[in-house]
């Protein structure tokens, strides 16, 4: 692990610069916010700032299948976001994962399909969607703006017979929805080709917020 990207990862940005959006390299600090978000973390004044930002990490925390991706990314282990941004991805068979996982992945697909369609989704699409799933590939991705080099972090399946599914969900304010498809379309065409992550052993909440605050403390 490289000692500048871990103290990156678990600097505590928005207490450091306050509203100072510009303070400190974009995506870091945009990693830093959706994961205190993802672990309750963010305190009222923080709250306020981003508020003032428009920022959107307010709207995912309100939309109950973003709010999912939130947390199950911020519970990942510290070494997982590392990979993350070492090597601009981490890819799971989805099979491969945990039952918990499973669930939760199962869960927020199920939320983001029933808001698409403005209903519940069938009990019988809640199996068709588990079997498919067993079928899929999923997991997170560093996806390139070539207008600007921007980074933006998306949260991604892997269909056997259709097209991925993709949520933007980390420095994405303010981007251009069809130059962010056409990136989404370059990056995973090239990711799946390439291998699969270490499959996360689970943290479970307490436990990720006390990781942090430790590590943190090290420097």
């Amino acid at each position: 692990m490289h000692r500048r990207t871990y103290l990156i990862l678990v600097s505590s940005f928005l207490m450091l610069t306050g509203c100072n959006r510009t303070a400190v390299p974009t995506l870091d600090r945009e990693i830093e916010i959706a994961v205190r978000a993802g672990l309750g973390q963010l305190s009222e004044s923080e709250k306020e700032c981003l508020l003032k930002e428009d920022h959107s990490i307010l709207l995912l925390l309100a939309e109950p299948s973003a709010r999912r991706v939130l947390e199950h990314f911020a519970r990942l282990p510290m070494e997982q976001h590392v990979t993350l941004r070492d090597k601009g991805f981490l890819k799971w068979r989805f099979a491969d994962l945990d039952a918990a996982s499973q669930d939760e992945f199962l869960g927020l697909l199920l939320l983001r399909f029933a808001a698409m369609r403005g209903g519940e989704v069938s009990e019988e699409a809640r199996r068709e969607t588990s079997a498919v799933l067993r079928q899929s590939d999923i997991g997170f991705v560093d996806v390139e703006l070539l207008s600007n080099s921007r980074h933006v972090i998306s949260f991604f399946v892997f269909w056997p017979d259709s097209e991925p599914s993709t949520l933007a969900f980390i420095n994405a304010d303010g981007v251009d929805p069809a130059e962010l498809s056409a990136a989404h379309n370059r990056r995973l065409t090239m990711l799946r080709m390439l291998g699969y992550s270490k499959v996360p052993v689970r943290t479970n909440l307490a436990g990720q917020k006390s990781q942090r605050r430790e590590a943190a403390n090290l420097f």
